[in-house]
């Protein structure tokens, strides 16, 4: 894999961590496509950009949530368009 895609799938990370630390949820919903999916932490789906960051925004004016911090052991390439 290349150092950009690499950098590119640690940037998008980061940025997802960041929006769920600093409780932005519109923050945390750019990550994703218009039809991305989502799964949280017990278990439950989001589908589509709109329902993650409405579910995602309920969840910061309801709940006290922790910090997220992150150790990227490894960054894979799984196909042309996929990374993980």
């Amino acid at each position: 894999m290349d150092r950009d895609r690499r950098n590119q799938a640690l940037t998008l990370y980061e940025g997802l961590l960041r929006a769920w630390n600093d409780q932005n949820a519109d923050g945390f919903g750019a990550v994703f496509t218009e039809n991305g999916s989502a799964v949280g932490f017990d278990g439950s789906t989001m589908n589509g950009r709109q329902e993650i960051v409405e579910t995602i925004r309920a969840i910061f004016m309801n709940h006290r949530t922790a910090t997220y911090v992150a150790k990227i052991r490894d960054v894979r390439e799984l196909g042309a368009d996929v990374v993980l």
